[in-house]
């Protein structure tokens, strides 16, 4: 599962920069980030945290990331192939994020709080990051939240004015 997020988001950055995806790099590096402090942070360094056993938190992570992910690249991989995007893919891709996001934010959240009291034990200067670092979710996610709901409204108005 790490590798597989750091592939993806190497990629997927590349394919940023490069204008393949029209994702904004800030947005993109939020995500991969964020991703990146519960996958390497604590799942791969600290596996005995009780927070890669709770069973509730670690699926909403797995549930959020991964139908986050198929929407996304499933829409990339028509729009890129030239091939007609279904309404219904794309009202997905605008719109599962209002379920998504909030559920990732909870479980990455709960993930960092019931991990804490051993990174704090084992890592010290992790932890002292992580401090300074979970308050910036909040801000982080609500930026998110906002562009995509900005996004949302943007495609999905595009794709009413084609039908009229």
């Amino acid at each position: 599962m790490i590798a597989t997020q750091l592939f993806n988001s190497s990629f997927e950055f590349l394919h940023s920069v490069l204008g393949l995806v029209p994702t904004p790099i800030p947005t993109l590096l939020l995500q991969s980030f964020a991703r990146l402090i519960i996958l390497i942070g604590i799942c791969y360094v600290i596996p005995e945290s009780p927070a890669n056993y709770n069973v509730f938190t670690f699926a909403g992570l797995t549930l959020a990331w991964s139908i986050t992910e198929i929407i996304r690249y499933g829409f990339y991989v028509l729009k890129l192939g030239k091939f007609s995007v279904p309404y219904w893919v794309l009202w997905l891709r605008y719109s599962a994020f209002f379920v998504l996001y909030p559920l990732g934010l909870v479980c990455e959240s709960a993930t960092v709080y019931y991990s804490y009291e051993v990174i704090a034990t084992r890592l010290p200067s992790y932890s002292n990051f992580l401090k300074y670092a979970m308050p910036l979710y909040i801000p982080g996610f609500l930026y998110l939240y906002s562009y995509m709901i900005k996004q949302r409204r943007k495609v999905l108005n595009r794709e009413k004015q084609k039908l009229i």
